[in-house]
């Protein structure tokens, strides 16, 4: 289902190159961060360096950081008040729903996903959001 949504998404996009190099870093940058944290034992993923549906969801939240969720930029403490609440609160379910484990405990993982998030949901809306580069001559 994320394929056809996110060709969709795409579809209507009317800044489709923004919305490509967005979905690429945020989502590059998640899987990457998402496997640092597996490989620190933060979680324990049966896959290596993290399941599909885990890198799936990063292209749907990057899908969103230039839409929806385009109004937790600023102010930034919003996004990262946000970031620190909603992160380790999707991380948790998802983790007992996908059967990951959280080999440190759910109160001290969440607590460091919360500290991560405060910073990298912010950052993940910098780069969804920023500007076109200027053309060059």
């Amino acid at each position: 289902m994320v394929p056809i949504g996110l060709a969709l998404h795409l579809r209507y996009c009317q800044d489709r190159g923004a919305e490509v190099r967005a979905l690429f870093w945020v989502t590059l940058a998640g899987c990457v961060l998402d496997s640092v944290l597996g490989a620190m034992g933060v979680f324990d993923f049966a896959q290596w360096p993290l399941p599909l549906w885990l890198a799936l969801l990063w292209l749907v939240l990057a899908s969103g950081l230039r839409h929806s969720l385009a109004w937790a930029a600023r102010p930034v403490w919003l996004g990262a008040l946000l970031g620190m609440l909603g992160g380790p609160l999707a991380y948790l379910a998802g983790a007992r729903l996908a059967g990951v484990a959280l080999p440190m405990g759910v109160m001290p993982t969440a607590i460091v996903l919360g500290m991560i998030w405060a910073l990298v949901f912010p950052l993940a809306l910098r780069v969804a959001l920023r500007p076109k580069p200027a053309p060059t001559l």
